[in-house]
């Protein structure tokens, strides 16, 4: 009996071991992912927050000759973005094939202090799982410019079960944007989903009439 009872608590310990490294992976996958997004944007704008993931702010002084050392020995694929257009990184339709986009922008606020939160979701249904992370756009068509990232990684089951899959459980994203990081002047604000392994961008439903 006690033999069995011990089977049993090891068993049950090392289901919980193992659904706790699982849920440790999947947050480490979803930090790296949105810190590897800001990482390919830096020559364009440095989003400390993200970078703080992968990056000591002490390197911050040397940033150019970091990112221009990675590029040149192939440390990053894709290499670091020279340019934040959105047209840069469209490769194909804006949209999915079908129709149905692979996410919204949903809720935009003030959140005090000048800052202002954007949120919504954001999947990959070529690959069948969140999006890597979520691209914020100022501007009209394809020249509009990429000014901030968003983690993608929070629970959305209503998503998730309207699409079918519970691969898509952690597809929820939600970005603060401080005021100095936010349009000077009236323009529309998108949100893309982004591919972190091939720098490519999928523009998602709705937008936000900005007017400062």
């Amino acid at each position: 009996m006690l033999k069995t009872v011990l089977v049993t608590l090891v068993c049950f310990s090392h289901l919980a071991f193992s659904i706790r490294s699982v849920a440790s992976f999947e947050n480490e996958r979803i930090r790296l992912n949105s810190a590897k997004a800001a990482l390919l944007f830096s020559r364009s704008f440095v989003d400390t927050e993200l970078l703080a993931n992968i990056w000591s702010k002490k390197m911050y002084p040397d940033f150019i000759d970091e990112l221009d050392f990675m590029d040149n020995q192939g440390y990053l694929r894709p290499k670091t973005f020279g340019s934040r257009r959105i047209k840069d990184l469209i490769r194909g339709p804006r949209r999915p094939v079908g129709g149905r986009p692979d996410g919204a922008i949903e809720q935009a606020a003030a959140v005090g202090n000048g800052s202002f939160a954007f949120a919504g979701w954001a999947i990959s249904s070529r690959y069948r799982r969140p999006a890597d992370a979520v691209l914020l756009t100022a501007g009209e068509g394809d020249d509009a410019e990429v000014f901030g990232v968003a983690q993608v990684g929070a629970p959305r089951p209503e998503i998730a079960n309207a699409l079918g899959s519970s691969d898509y459980q952690r597809c929820g994203w939600v970005r603060v944007v401080p005021r100095d990081a936010l349009p000077a002047s009236k323009t529309k604000i998108r949100a893309w989903s982004f591919d972190c392994s091939t720098g490519t961008a999928c523009e998602l439903d709705g937008a936000v009439d900005w007017n400062p």
